[in-house]
């Protein structure tokens, strides 16, 4: 379900939150869950990265990823289909 942003986003989060999706990939090995990089509870977990986790709170990354991928996907036309808008499910919301 989504939720509204309790606060806008800052263009300073909004670098930090692209910088954690550009680490993840530099990183590999998440299956592009991001979210593993911010989870410190297990011991041999591979994927958790110290400067993710820092940057900012899991639950405001969610957030932020809310406001800026607001695609239906059910409703979403597919690669190849007439009229597909590969950028349709992002927003510019700077």
């Amino acid at each position: 379900m989504w939720t509204p942003l309790q606060r806008n986003i800052a263009l300073q989060e909004m670098l930090k939150w692209d910088g954690d999706v550009v680490m993840d990939g530099v990183l590999g090995r998440s299956g592009g869950a991001v979210l593993r990089r911010f989870d410190r509870r297990q011991n041999n977990n591979a994927s958790f990265c110290w400067d993710i986790a820092d940057a900012m709170a899991p639950s405001r990354w969610l957030k932020i990823k809310r406001a800026v991928k607001s695609n239906n996907n059910p409703t979403a036309t597919r690669d190849g289909d007439a009229n597909h808008d590969p950028a349709q499910k992002c927003n510019c919301i700077c």
